[in-house]
């Protein structure tokens, strides 16, 4: 089912989303978010165009890097983490890293 949100974009790819574009992305934003992004663009010095792909930067790298940080956990091995800990010297913690 589509969502209803979506239901003004004038371009629907073959799987029912909306194919947002530069062009079309601020035109079909409900207007108090764009007030907001062009205000918080003001206020920033930059344009609305460079705050809108930061922003949409910011929310994608943590996501782009829990995936990748699951990709890896999901090759370890738990032997190897036990011989590299192996490895450490046993010793008292440093002053200021005690539990």
């Amino acid at each position: 089912m589509m969502n209803p949100n979506l239901k003004n974009f004038p371009v629907i790819d073959q799987l029912g989303v909306a194919a947002i574009t530069p062009k079309n992305l601020l035109e079909h934003l409900p207007e108090s978010i764009h007030r907001h992004i062009k205000e918080f663009a003001k206020n920033e010095g930059v344009s609305i165009n460079l705050f809108i792909v930061t922003a949409i930067a910011e929310k994608i790298s943590p996501l782009a890097t829990e995936d990748y940080l699951l990709a890896r956990a999901s090759r370890a091995k738990a032997q190897d983490f036990a011989d590299t800990l192996a490895k450490v010297e046993d010793r008292p913690p440093r002053v200021g890293d005690e539990f």
